[in-house]
């Protein structure tokens, strides 16, 4: 018989998921291409620095990246808005907007 695990148990066990995601997140390969990319446009003499267009699968990367650039100081928003292209069909674009 298959056992359900209590929900206290099940509660600990997606925190601890959570937290390794994080991790993983603020070590991988997205997090140093955004730092590079706020790096590069502070040295052209940028102000700010976005993503347009971004996948949907990369915004829970993106708010723990958020999380940790607005602790450094940085406004970091993610933006969505609903438009519809010609054919009335609706298209949700995303932005990650970074600011110094």
């Amino acid at each position: 018989m298959t056992q359900i695990m209590k929900a206290s148990d099940t509660k600990e066990l997606s925190n601890l998921g959570q937290m390794e995601f994080e991790k993983n997140v603020l070590e991988g390969p997205m997090f140093k291409n955004v730092v590079t990319s706020i790096e590069e446009a502070a040295l052209n003499g940028y102000s700010s620095w976005s993503i347009n267009n971004v996948p949907f699968e990369d915004i829970r990367g993106l708010k723990i990246i958020q999380t940790a650039l607005q602790a450094e100081g940085y406004e970091c928003e993610i933006n969505m808005n609903n438009e519809f292209n010609f054919f009335g069909m609706k298209l949700t674009t995303r932005q990650f907007k970074v600011s110094w």
